[in-house]
């Protein structure tokens, strides 16, 4: 009680128990003595009020602290339990299904940038899916890093059209506290876009990826079949239903015309590019 904390290691659970303690166990195994240049550090776990078994495996992590929700609430709620025990002046993001592979110097180099560049609010550990404009910028011993563009347009966009993603990341914490919590009682795939769309259109802070962290991969995703984002499965059924013969080759054919339809009819639905 009372150390200081420069970095909170936040994990995001719910009903994957199993698999958060590989993500916990693959970063304390690489966390060394040291291995942080003076860091220190705690271990959080904010969980949505896993069902049984799950909740029984939660009562045997070895971490700081532990906040459980009285109630199922969504990633939103959950996320904000999360960062609100978290006491130190980074935060980690992490969610259950996510093992780490790297080394401890991924995190230092990030709070370098941080300390460095007041205008980067958050570094991402995994690659944005899609090329996005970016500005080059360098540390003093010449690690390279990308600073994203905020493009300011109101309308939702699709996950990989921006820089901000709840994959993997560090952040300050005063980057939570100045974007704001994420939107509660909302359906996940929503919220995930919702804070992206004000994490564009704020001038305060930046996203930033240091290419050098992200090869070899600095996370490994684990849980993709065990997915509970609703975007995730339904792609996953339609994709199921495109590769049926025959019928899938007549999906294909009428699914714009079906998206075209949805967004004309539910226009506050639509999602850009």
């Amino acid at each position: 009680m009372g150390r200081v904390v420069d970095l909170s290691f936040l994990f995001i659970s719910y009903a994957r128990t199993d698999l958060l303690q590989i993500a916990i166990e693959s970063l304390r195994s690489r966390l060394d003595h040291g291995a942080l240049s003076g860091l220190n550090y705690e271990f959080v776990v904010s969980d949505d009020c896993s069902p049984e078994p799950w909740a029984s495996g939660l009562r045997s992590l070895c971490v700081d602290r532990l906040v459980v929700s009285p109630k199922n609430q969504g990633m939103g709620g959950n996320t904000n339990l999360g960062v609100r025990a978290c006491r130190g002046k980074y935060v980690v993001q992490i969610q259950d299904d996510w093992r780490f592979v790297a080394t401890p110097l991924v995190f230092v180099k990030a709070v370098q940038v941080m300390e460095s560049d007041k205008e980067v609010g958050l570094v991402l550990y995994v690659e944005p899916d899609d090329p996005l404009p970016f500005q080059a910028r360098s540390l003093a011993d010449g690690t390279e890093y990308r600073v994203f563009e905020n493009d300011h347009f109101q309308g939702f966009r699709t996950g990989s059209a921006r820089p901000y993603s709840d994959r993997p990341h560090l952040k300050r914490m005063d980057f939570c506290i100045g974007i704001g919590p994420y939107k509660e009682k909302r359906p996940m795939h929503w919220v995930e876009l919702e804070f992206s769309r004000r994490v564009a259109n704020q001038s305060r802070w930046k996203v930033a990826w240091l290419p050098s962290l992200g090869s070899p991969a600095v996370f490994e995703h684990m849980g993709a079949e065990r997915s509970f984002n609703p975007v995730y499965r339904r792609a996953s059924r339609l994709d199921r239903l495109e590769s049926i013969p025959l019928l899938g080759q007549g999906f294909r054919q009428v699914r714009p015309t079906l998206k075209a339809l949805r967004d004309l009819v539910c226009p506050w639905k639509k999602i850009h590019r």
